[in-house]
């Protein structure tokens, strides 16, 4: 009874560290893309999709793009969870991240509705959102190297937005 308990365990934690990295996604990305599209009221597509629950749960989300004219495009968009929220009906989004963003700069009061309205998802609402390496685009300006992080209240309004570009390039 030891021995199958001993193999029990080493099962479970080879399934928990394993699956995340071997189990087919692409199935996935249809369902998510209707999610995101609701979330964010504008069409989005995803290139591809990755998880994992250990140390802590995540969605890595490739290659996506969102609005009508990929008004947003990022290499990795990353959603971070507690342990806690994957037990509760609200599925707490704790960071959302997004890396190598590039934002339309002529868009952005369009783009800051679509993320309030994302972080005031009742289901799965948003505490943090955090650029890396982004460039804002607009008019033929380009800045490079652009980070930040927008923290929002229950209600999905901002309450601070950090901008930054780390290189303090403009193109």
């Amino acid at each position: 009874l030891k021995r199958l308990m001993n193999s029990i365990r080493i099962n479970l934690l080879v399934t928990i560290f394993i699956a995340p990295y071997v189990f087919p996604t692409r199935g996935f990305v249809p369902k998510f893309e209707r999610l995101l599209t609701e979330k964010f009221q504008q069409p989005v597509h995803i290139g591809s999709l990755a998880g994992r629950l250990l140390p802590t749960p995540r969605l890595d989300f490739i290659d996506v793009s969102i609005g009508e004219a990929n008004q947003i495009k990022a290499q990795l968009a990353r959603a971070n969870f507690s342990a806690f929220t994957l037990l509760s009906d609200h599925k707490t989004i704790s960071s959302l991240e997004l890396v190598s963003a590039q934002l339309d700069g002529l868009a952005l009061q369009e783009i800051s509705t679509w993320l309030q309205n994302a972080a005031a998802d009742k289901q799965y609402p948003i505490a943090k959102i955090l650029f890396n390496e982004g460039k804002l685009d607009g008019n033929g300006i380009q800045l490079s190297a652009v980070g930040g992080e927008l923290n929002f209240n229950s209600t999905g309004n901002f309450s601070t937005a950090k901008l930054f570009a780390n290189e303090n390039k403009l193109m």
